[in-house]
């Protein structure tokens, strides 16, 4: 039976809690043959991961903001990591071409108060003309 992609979002911020960087990004990219090969991008992002605690504090957890399906084939999911200086965004994006869910894409950012300040200003009515 597959794993559901759902489990693979928090088995990698369950490790990530533990501050177990690199079992969390490898465990995600083993779900995909193609990008498990793909040996400096998965370093890359492990040492990326590796210095989000001086950069952020600590982890305290999670939040998916949004999650979005297309015909039970691909999957988005946008979530909010919540560290104590600040929150940091985590984009996964999975694909079952076949019976077997698998990371497609995978996107870690900072630029959250940004995103929200966008989000504001594109609802907010126009007062100054």
């Amino acid at each position: 039976m597959s794993q559901n992609y759902q489990n693979y979002t928090e088995t990698f911020f369950q490790n990530l809690a533990q501050k177990q960087v690199e079992l969390a990004v490898n465990t995600l990219f083993q779900t995909n043959p193609w990008l498990s090969r793909s040996l400096d991008q998965v370093n890359s992002i492990s040492s990326q991961l590796q210095g989000l605690p001086s950069m952020a504090g600590d982890f305290l957890g999670y939040e998916i903001l949004t999650h979005k399906i297309w015909n039970n084939r691909y999957v988005g999911q946008y979530c909010m990591a919540l560290y104590d200086r600040q929150p940091v965004n985590f984009e996964f994006q999975y694909y079952k071409p076949r019976d077997e869910w698998r990371i497609q894409n995978f996107n870690v950012s900072y630029d959250f108060p940004e995103l929200v300040t966008n989000m504001i200003r594109s609802s907010a009515p126009q007062i100054f003309d």
